[in-house]
């Protein structure tokens, strides 16, 4: 019996988890739910898996963390970010830390919602499913909305960069690494630099940002 997500029928829930006891502890949470969770082994290829998507579940609910054990090619926040591309409702759930936050952010823009494993839960996977599928559609939340932005390089250090956004923390600097930065972009950073950046300044959490399109003047 499948639920109806925004008009989405959703029945069958790919739990990805490298930590097979993880994965069971997701699938006892839908014990007599309508959903049907189904538990994700190992992955080789990433393709032929989205591929086979259709015929096998219809959303899917991921750890980040998944190349430990060889159990998957990529980590959890390209697999979400493949998964939008694909028009499949996805949610990322995992603890992350500074490090991981940047790996992370360079996919957030197609990771609508990210849960923090306590937050596990049939109604708050309902509602991060109802966010995914409106992103889908084009419906962005006012703290998921990209805003042309001012922004200024405040100091550059080894890989990493580190940015003021005046309109969002005025004394705040982001920490970005270089790699996250599109290559043109690369080239023509310098201490003090200003630019436009498209930003979800509307959020209020530092994890929650993420960046659009870089302009070059």
């Amino acid at each position: 019996m499948a639920r109806l997500i925004e008009n989405v029928e959703i029945e069958r829930l790919c739990i990805i988890d490298d930590d097979e006891s993880a994965r069971a502890s997701y699938v006892e949470e839908f014990y007599d739910s309508v959903f049907t969770p189904v538990s994700q082994g190992k992955v080789k290829d990433v393709e032929q898996f989205l591929r086979k998507s259709s015929d096998t579940f219809d959303a899917v609910i991921s750890d980040h963390q998944l190349k430990k054990k060889n159990y998957f090619p990529i980590n959890g926040a390209q697999v979400v970010s493949m998964c939008f591309d694909r028009h499949i409702p996805s949610v990322l759930v995992t603890k992350y830390d500074q490090a991981q936050m940047s790996e992370i952010r360079r996919f957030r823009s197609k990771i609508p919602v990210i849960l923090n494993p306590s937050q596990f839960a049939e109604d708050t996977i309902i509602r991060s499913l109802e966010i995914c599928i409106k992103e889908l559609k084009g419906e962005f939340r006012s703290d998921r909305k990209l805003w042309r932005t001012l922004i200024r390089i405040d100091s550059i250090e080894g890989n990493h960069i580190y940015i003021i956004v005046p309109s969002w923390d005025s004394k705040g600097a982001i920490s970005i690494a270089k790699e996250e930065l599109p290559a043109e972009i690369r080239s023509i950073i310098e201490v003090d630099k200003r630019m436009h950046v498209q930003i979800n300044i509307g959020c209020e959490n530092i994890n929650d940002l993420y960046f659009g399109s870089w302009e070059i003047k």
